[in-house]
């Protein structure tokens, strides 16, 4: 049976994000003065993180869910 590890990051409307995992930083800034996570997420993706859901918790806050296969 396939198990799973999840990871959660959060990223707010001043462009500053945090995972489940300790980490947190400030997203790039690409054409919008309040970053934009697509560099963090093709780095996630390097790493086998796969994102699997999406909660658009406010105007300034999202929560996005990966998975990625446990060894």
């Amino acid at each position: 049976m396939q198990r799973w590890e999840y990871l959660t990051l959060v990223f707010g409307g001043y462009g500053n994000w945090s995972d489940s995992l300790g980490r947190s930083g400030n997203l790039p800034a690409i054409d919008k003065p309040l970053g934009h996570p697509t560099s963090l997420m093709n780095e996630l993706g390097e790493q086998g993180w796969e994102l699997s859901g999406v909660n658009p918790g406010s105007t300034n806050r999202w929560m996005l869910f990966f998975k990625r296969p446990r060894p």
